[in-house]
């Protein structure tokens, strides 16, 4: 069975906005502590998932049989988790709309593919 694009627009935008009201009600639980509602605070935890997905992907290609391993697959996975909702906390703290950050970042990939990467 196919699904219209209209309807697949509709699961997305349903499934991001859940996921955008679960992270506004997090990002108010951090307010609560002025450390977290730290910008700076939060471009650290951000940078060490960031480092967390790093080492997690370097053990498995260079001590495991690569990303797709069992034993490091659940590793990368949490760190994924992690930057990414780290990423969706930045958004709202920064006043930004997911879907406004997500576009543009989806053009700057077209535009980098389109005039950068040889074909």
């Amino acid at each position: 069975m196919l699904l219209s694009s209209r309807y697949i627009i509709f699961i997305v935008t349903s499934i991001l906005g859940g996921i955008m009201a679960e992270v506004e009600e997090l990002y108010n639980k951090l307010c609560r502590y002025p450390l977290q509602r730290n910008i700076l605070t939060r471009l650290v935890v951000l940078s060490y998932n960031v480092g967390d997905l790093v080492k997690s992907v370097y053990y498995a290609i260079h001590y495991g049989e690569g990303i797709n391993d069992p034993a490091y697959r659940g590793e990368i996975k949490c760190a994924l988790a992690d930057a990414y909702i780290q990423l969706l906390v930045l958004i709202k703290m920064l006043g930004f709309s997911e879907r406004e950050i997500r576009e543009l970042g989806a053009n700057r990939l077209r535009e980098f593919l389109l005039h950068r990467v040889k074909k």
